[in-house]
C-alpha cells in the first residue's frame, strides 16, 4: 500500500484532512477502546500520521504528543473499582498535561460508548481548596470539591501515561485518535502530582488505542478496525493500578483487569506478557 492511498478507498474508504479547526477537547463524544501490542498500535498510527493533523496542543518537543498526569479518587470501600450504582459510571479525577502549572478538575462519565465530561481548569497551587472544609462560592472547582464531600471520594493513585494524539474533521465531524503508551502508576499521596519516575508499570509491549468521534463513526475508523480485525476493550486505568498498588484485594474473575494482574503477581509488572484483552 501507497502513502498516496492510505487514506483514500483502497484501505480507508475516504479520506480524511487534518485540520486545527477540529473540535480538540469533547464535552461529549463516543469512545472505542482498544488494547493492543506496540507493533499494531503503530501501524495504526503511522496510517493516521497521513490522514490527521497532530493536536495542536502538543508538546512541540514531542511531535505530536505529550504527558498525562492523573490522580483518580474513590471512596473509602472502593466503589469506583468495584463498579458499584453510580460509582461504576462516573469517575473524578485531577489531570496535568507535561508540566503545566494548571490542573483540569474532571468528571468522566460514561454510558454505553458515550462519554460526557465536565472540566474546570485551576492553578496546582490551589489544589489545597479541594480539601478545605469552607470554599469559597465563587471558586470555579465548587462543583468538583462538592462533589467530593457528598461522595466520600478521597485520592487513592496517581497514574501517568505518554499520549499521541492526531485530529481531523470528517463527513461525519471532529474525530481524533490517540495512543497511550509506557503507563505507570503509584499510590496517592494527597493532592498532589509529582513525577512517578519509580511508578509500577502496568502495561508493558501494549498501548491504549482510542477512537473518538462524536455522533457517527466515521469512514477511517471503520477502517481501521476492518482491516486491523479490532476488538474494542473495556479496559480501566485506574483499575489495574489499583490492583497493581496492592489497594485492594480482588479483581472480578474473567474481566481484563484481572487477567492483567494474574500476569502482573507472576512475572513482575515491569516483565509481565500483556494479554490479549488486558490493559
Amino acid at each position: 500500500m501507497s502513502d498516496a492511498t492510505a487514506c483514500g478507498t483502497s484501505r480507508m474508504e475516504s479520506p480524511v484532512i487534518g485540520t486545527d479547526s477540529a473540535v480538540l477537547k469533547y464535552e461529549r463524544s463516543y469512545e472505542l477502546k482498544f488494547l493492543l501490542a506496540d507493533s499494531l498500535a503503530d501501524e495504526i498510527l503511522k496510517l493516521a500520521r497521513l490522514c490527521l493533523a497532530p493536536d495542536p496542543h502538543a508538546d512541540k518537543t514531542l511531535g505530536d504528543g505529550y504527558h498525562v498526569n492523573s490522580l483518580y479518587f474513590d471512596t473509602a470501600g472502593f466503589d469506583v473499582y468495584h463498579r458499584l450504582g453510580s460509582f461504576g459510571r462516573r469517575k473524578f479525577r485531577l489531570r496535568r498535561y507535561g508540566s503545566e502549572p494548571r490542573v483540569f478538575l474532571e468528571r468522566k462519565s460514561k454510558s454505553r460508548g458515550f462519554v460526557r465530561k465536565r472540566r474546570t481548569a485551576v492553578p496546582e497551587t490551589a489544589l489545597s481548596v479541594l480539601a478545605g472544609e469552607s470554599v469559597e462560592q465563587t471558586w470555579p472547582g465548587l462543583w468538583f470539591q462538592r462533589r467530593l464531600v457528598t461522595r466520600k471520594l478521597a485520592p487513592k493513585t496517581q497514574v501517568s501515561y505518554d499520549r499521541l494524539a492526531r485530529v481531523g474533521m470528517t463527513p461525519e465531524g471532529a474525530i481524533r485518535l490517540t495512543v497511550d503508551r509506557r503507563v505507570c502508576c503509584g499510590a496517592a499521596a494527597g493532592l498532589i502530582m509529582p513525577g512517578l519516575a519509580d511508578g509500577t508499570a502496568i502495561l508493558t509491549g501494549q498501548s491504549i488505542v482510542e477512537f473518538k468521534f462524536r455522533v457517527a463513526m466515521p469512514a477511517l475508523f471503520k477502517g481501521l478496525i476492518r482491516d486491523f480485525s479490532l476488538a474494542p476493550s473495556s479496559v480501566s486505568k485506574y483499575r489495574l493500578s489499583v490492583e497493581a498498588c496492592g489497594l485492594n484485594g480482588s479483581l472480578t474473575p474473567g474481566t481484563p483487569e484481572q487477567a492483567c494482574a494474574e500476569a502482573i503477581s507472576t512475572v513482575g509488572p515491569a516483565r509481565a506478557p500483556a494479554p490479549a484483552d488486558c490493559g
